[in-house]
């Protein structure tokens, strides 16, 4: 059985809160193993509040939308790795192989 991976644009719909995907940045500066572009990433989505919220309340918190974020989401990775909203233009679910669970 064949299996192609479907990507989602993030203009269109985003992950439930606090899942793990695989995500596609627009990022050209990043590089891994062998100085590869590196564009594919797996990371958490952490929704937030929008800029409206966070002026009503006069405080902001990690996922907000707030200075350099420029949505009310972001996106965690392993380590130190996070990158805001607007660095993701792709996700895509992450499915196990058939037959685990």
């Amino acid at each position: 059985m064949e299996f192609q991976m479907k990507w989602i644009d993030v203009r269109h719909e985003l992950p439930n809160d606090d899942e793990t995907v695989l995500i596609f940045t627009n990022e050209t500066n990043v590089f891994g193993p062998n100085r590869r572009l590196m564009r594919e990433h797996v990371a958490t989505f952490r929704r937030g509040r929008t800029a409206t919220e966070v002026a009503a309340t006069r405080r902001q918190e990690f996922a907000d939308e707030y200075g350099n974020n420029l949505r009310p989401f972001r996106w965690v990775g392993d380590g130190p790795c996070s990158w805001f909203g607007q660095e993701v233009t792709h996700w895509a679910r992450i499915i196990p192989p058939e037959g685990v669970k």
